[in-house]
């Protein structure tokens, strides 16, 4: 309780200008969202006048609680990968949430730092959200080549086709399959990511999705932890990992 009471102090000063150290955190505030906030407005029409104090603040995250039903958003997961990880290599944040719709269940939770590069979590979620995918589909495009290749149908690039021969249309289909699919693969499992679930644009509503997360991480099935060196020392990671 004492824990997570320190981290929700900061959220408790509007417009102080500090910067968020979790998941949903890690963007700048923008004042200017006139024309990217229509759709908010039915969802900000449902949040609740106040939460009386900060032992009530504490106690309203401790239920692990939404604010209100417009505040659990997901995106697919392809979002999120599109562009190569454009989502964690400071993409407009109002094009990630424009894809984002209403939920009453995630599949998987993103929790993360946004301290170091972005390449070493773009390049492991991409294996691991695609790989199965990309890796079957260069098998199958080898396998091809390499049948094509033993009964004529395409040139044999060299060796002897009668000694099971090192196919040049065998390497070059897996190659070519592999890494299209590994980049393109549009995986449909919704996820909760901080960047495209929650406004960055709006700070009211920025701030009851902060209010939020432990509401929305007890609306996920599973949790994926994208860990750095970084995680542990980030009071919001913690509290998501707690």
């Amino acid at each position: 309780h004492a824990s997570v009471e320190s981290s929700v102090r900061s959220i408790m000063q509007p417009q102080s200008g500090r910067e968020d150290s979790g998941s949903g955190l890690g963007s700048p505030d923008n004042d200017d969202n006139d024309d990217n906030d229509i759709r908010l407005e039915e969802e900000t029409s449902e949040l609740p006048k106040s939460i009386p104090g900060r032992r009530g603040l504490v106690d309203f995250m401790s239920n692990l609680d939404v604010s209100h039903v417009g505040v659990a958003r997901a995106i697919p997961t392809y979002a999120a990968l599109q562009g190569v990880g454009s989502a964690f290599r400071n993409q407009e944040p109002e094009v990630l949430y424009a894809m984002s719709v209403r939920t009453d269940e995630f599949d998987e939770f993103w929790s993360h730092s946004w301290q170091l590069s972005p390449w070493p979590k773009i390049i492991c979620l991409l294996f691991l959200k695609n790989g199965l995918a990309a890796g079957l589909t260069s098998n199958v495009a080898a396998l091809t080549g390499c049948i094509l290749s033993y009964f004529g149908v395409l040139p044999v690039a060299f060796g002897d086709s009668t000694a099971l021969p090192c196919y040049l249309w065998s390497q070059l289909g897996g190659i070519l399959c592999f890494f299209p699919v590994l980049l393109l693969w549009r995986r449909h499992d919704r996820i909760f990511l901080d960047a495209g679930c929650i406004n960055q644009n709006n700070p009211k509503a920025k701030t009851e999705g902060i209010r939020s997360m432990g509401g929305l991480l007890r609306m996920s099935r599973r949790m994926l932890v994208l860990w750095d060196v970084t995680y542990v020392e980030r009071l919001w990671c913690m509290f998501e990992l707690a």
